[in-house]
Protein backbone atom coordinates (compact mmCIF):
# COMPACT_ATOMS: atom_id res chain seq x y z
CA UNK A 1 0.00 0.00 0.00
CA UNK A 2 0.36 3.27 -0.48
CA UNK A 3 2.38 6.06 1.77
CA UNK A 4 -0.73 6.46 3.96
CA UNK A 5 -0.47 10.63 4.34
CA UNK A 6 -0.08 10.89 0.40
CA UNK A 7 -2.95 8.50 -0.02
CA UNK A 8 -5.61 10.81 2.65
CA UNK A 9 -4.12 14.03 0.82
CA UNK A 10 -4.73 12.31 -2.68
CA UNK A 11 -8.61 11.18 -0.96
CA UNK A 12 -9.41 14.98 0.70
CA UNK A 13 -8.48 16.66 -3.33
CA UNK A 14 -10.85 14.15 -4.92
CA UNK A 15 -13.70 14.84 -2.39
CA UNK A 16 -12.96 18.42 -2.28
CA UNK A 17 -12.82 18.23 -6.22
CA UNK A 18 -15.73 16.16 -6.43
CA UNK A 19 -14.05 13.91 -8.65
CA UNK A 20 -15.32 10.79 -8.17
CA UNK A 21 -13.49 8.84 -10.87
CA UNK A 22 -10.04 10.21 -9.29
CA UNK A 23 -11.22 8.69 -6.13
CA UNK A 24 -12.56 5.38 -7.58
CA UNK A 25 -9.29 5.26 -9.33
CA UNK A 26 -7.22 5.98 -5.75
CA UNK A 27 -8.92 3.29 -3.88
CA UNK A 28 -8.72 0.50 -6.97
CA UNK A 29 -4.59 1.35 -6.65
CA UNK A 30 -4.06 1.16 -2.87
CA UNK A 31 -7.04 -1.98 -2.47
CA UNK A 32 -5.36 -4.99 -1.65
CA UNK A 33 -8.23 -7.30 -2.69
CA UNK A 34 -7.78 -9.71 0.30
CA UNK A 35 -11.78 -9.22 1.16
CA UNK A 36 -12.20 -11.69 3.52
CA UNK A 37 -9.31 -13.58 3.01
CA UNK A 38 -7.10 -13.61 6.22
CA UNK A 39 -3.74 -11.84 5.90
CA UNK A 40 -0.58 -11.48 7.64
CA UNK A 41 -0.36 -9.69 11.12
CA UNK A 42 1.59 -7.36 9.46
CA UNK A 43 -0.34 -6.34 6.91
CA UNK A 44 -3.57 -4.92 8.67
CA UNK A 45 -5.29 -1.67 7.37
CA UNK A 46 -3.04 1.10 8.23
CA UNK A 47 -4.65 3.76 10.93
CA UNK A 48 -2.66 6.39 9.07
CA UNK A 49 -5.70 5.67 6.63
CA UNK A 50 -8.45 4.82 8.63
CA UNK A 51 -8.85 7.50 10.82
CA UNK A 52 -8.66 10.11 8.19
CA UNK A 53 -11.65 8.15 6.44
CA UNK A 54 -13.50 8.02 9.57
CA UNK A 55 -13.19 11.20 9.68
CA UNK A 56 -14.03 11.92 6.14
CA UNK A 57 -17.81 9.73 6.38
CA UNK A 58 -18.48 12.64 8.65
CA UNK A 59 -18.00 15.22 6.57
CA UNK A 60 -20.65 17.01 4.36
CA UNK A 61 -18.95 17.40 1.27
CA UNK A 62 -18.05 13.34 1.24
CA UNK A 63 -21.92 12.49 2.40
CA UNK A 64 -22.95 14.54 -0.47
CA UNK A 65 -20.84 13.24 -2.63
CA UNK A 66 -21.97 11.39 -5.67
CA UNK A 67 -19.44 8.13 -5.73
CA UNK A 68 -18.71 8.55 -2.18
CA UNK A 69 -19.64 4.90 -2.23
CA UNK A 70 -15.96 4.37 -3.60
CA UNK A 71 -14.25 5.09 -0.77
CA UNK A 72 -16.57 2.73 1.39
CA UNK A 73 -15.87 0.30 -1.02
CA UNK A 74 -12.34 0.09 0.48
CA UNK A 75 -13.35 -1.26 3.18
CA UNK A 76 -15.27 -4.72 1.86
CA UNK A 77 -11.58 -5.27 -0.46
CA UNK A 78 -9.80 -5.00 2.26
CA UNK A 79 -11.84 -6.27 5.28
CA UNK A 80 -9.67 -9.04 6.05
CA UNK A 81 -7.10 -6.17 7.37
CA UNK A 82 -9.04 -4.10 9.33
CA UNK A 83 -8.52 -5.28 12.96
CA UNK A 84 -11.53 -5.46 15.43
CA UNK A 85 -11.08 -2.21 16.84
CA UNK A 86 -11.55 -0.64 13.28
CA UNK A 87 -14.42 -2.88 12.86
CA UNK A 88 -15.65 -1.63 16.24
CA UNK A 89 -15.24 1.89 15.43
CA UNK A 90 -16.36 1.80 11.51
CA UNK A 91 -19.65 0.29 12.97
CA UNK A 92 -20.26 3.07 15.14
CA UNK A 93 -19.44 5.68 12.03
CA UNK A 94 -22.34 3.76 9.58
CA UNK A 95 -24.60 3.50 12.70
CA UNK A 96 -24.41 7.78 12.54
CA UNK A 97 -23.92 8.42 8.73
CA UNK A 98 -25.63 5.83 6.80
CA UNK A 99 -28.87 7.71 6.61
CA UNK A 100 -27.19 11.47 5.24
CA UNK A 101 -25.68 9.98 2.21
CA UNK A 102 -26.65 11.06 -0.94
CA UNK A 103 -25.27 8.54 -3.20
CA UNK A 104 -27.44 5.66 -2.80
CA UNK A 105 -24.71 3.68 -3.84
CA UNK A 106 -23.08 4.54 -0.78
CA UNK A 107 -25.95 2.96 1.26
CA UNK A 108 -25.99 -0.30 -0.63
CA UNK A 109 -22.30 -0.61 -0.03
CA UNK A 110 -23.01 -0.53 3.98
CA UNK A 111 -25.85 -2.86 4.09
CA UNK A 112 -23.26 -5.58 2.55
CA UNK A 113 -20.91 -4.36 4.82
CA UNK A 114 -23.70 -4.90 7.90
CA UNK A 115 -24.99 -8.31 6.36
CA UNK A 116 -22.31 -10.14 4.54
CA UNK A 117 -18.97 -8.70 5.99
CA UNK A 118 -20.23 -7.66 9.66
CA UNK A 119 -22.91 -10.35 9.65
CA UNK A 120 -23.36 -10.50 13.18
CA UNK A 121 -25.27 -9.43 16.59
CA UNK A 122 -24.32 -5.71 16.45
CA UNK A 123 -25.09 -5.61 12.55
CA UNK A 124 -28.15 -6.24 13.08
CA UNK A 125 -29.13 -4.08 15.78
CA UNK A 126 -27.89 -1.43 13.64
CA UNK A 127 -30.27 -2.68 10.48
CA UNK A 128 -33.28 -2.41 12.76
CA UNK A 129 -31.80 1.16 14.15
CA UNK A 130 -31.84 2.06 10.16
CA UNK A 131 -34.87 0.34 9.13
CA UNK A 132 -36.78 3.82 10.94
CA UNK A 133 -34.20 5.98 8.73
CA UNK A 134 -36.49 9.00 7.87
CA UNK A 135 -34.42 8.65 3.92
CA UNK A 136 -36.98 6.26 2.15
CA UNK A 137 -33.75 5.54 0.45
CA UNK A 138 -31.19 4.77 2.60
CA UNK A 139 -34.19 2.75 4.17
CA UNK A 140 -35.12 0.60 1.13
CA UNK A 141 -31.36 -0.77 1.17
CA UNK A 142 -31.91 -2.18 4.60
CA UNK A 143 -33.25 -5.47 3.68
CA UNK A 144 -30.51 -6.30 1.39
CA UNK A 145 -28.65 -6.40 4.65
CA UNK A 146 -30.87 -8.50 6.62
CA UNK A 147 -30.94 -10.81 3.53
CA UNK A 148 -27.43 -11.31 3.70
CA UNK A 149 -27.53 -11.54 7.66
CA UNK A 150 -30.69 -14.52 6.89
CA UNK A 151 -28.23 -16.17 4.57
CA UNK A 152 -24.78 -16.18 6.30
CA UNK A 153 -25.27 -15.70 10.01
CA UNK A 154 -23.80 -18.86 12.13
CA UNK A 155 -26.74 -18.40 14.43
CA UNK A 156 -29.92 -20.21 13.72
CA UNK A 157 -31.25 -17.04 15.96
CA UNK A 158 -30.13 -14.06 14.75
CA UNK A 159 -30.77 -15.72 11.04
CA UNK A 160 -34.95 -15.96 12.47
CA UNK A 161 -34.80 -12.57 13.91
CA UNK A 162 -33.17 -11.40 10.35
CA UNK A 163 -36.28 -13.04 8.84
CA UNK A 164 -38.41 -11.77 11.18
CA UNK A 165 -37.26 -8.00 10.72
CA UNK A 166 -37.31 -8.18 7.24
CA UNK A 167 -40.88 -9.77 7.02
CA UNK A 168 -42.31 -6.39 9.28
CA UNK A 169 -40.90 -4.07 6.42
CA UNK A 170 -43.04 -5.06 4.10
CA UNK A 171 -45.73 -3.24 5.63
CA UNK A 172 -43.20 -0.07 5.24
CA UNK A 173 -44.97 3.28 4.10
CA UNK A 174 -42.83 3.36 1.11
CA UNK A 175 -43.53 1.41 -1.86
CA UNK A 176 -39.73 1.73 -2.87
CA UNK A 177 -38.84 -0.27 0.50
CA UNK A 178 -41.73 -2.70 0.02
CA UNK A 179 -40.65 -3.63 -3.02
CA UNK A 180 -36.66 -4.12 -2.10
CA UNK A 181 -38.34 -6.07 0.78
CA UNK A 182 -40.30 -8.64 -2.19
CA UNK A 183 -36.82 -8.38 -3.66
CA UNK A 184 -34.85 -9.78 -0.76
CA UNK A 185 -37.68 -12.34 0.13
CA UNK A 186 -37.84 -13.82 -3.84
CA UNK A 187 -34.00 -13.79 -3.38
CA UNK A 188 -34.21 -16.22 -0.20
CA UNK A 189 -36.27 -18.62 -2.09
Amino acid sequence: MLDPSALVKSIEDAVRARDSKTLEKIVRECASFSFKESVPEQETFPEGLFGPILSLMEREEFLTLAGSSYLLMLFEYDWSRLDEDQRNRLLDAIRRTYAKFDDWMACFVISELLGEYYCNENAFRVLCELQDSSNVIARSLVPHGFEHIIEGADSVALRDEAMSRLKSMKNDSSPQVRNEVSVALSNLG
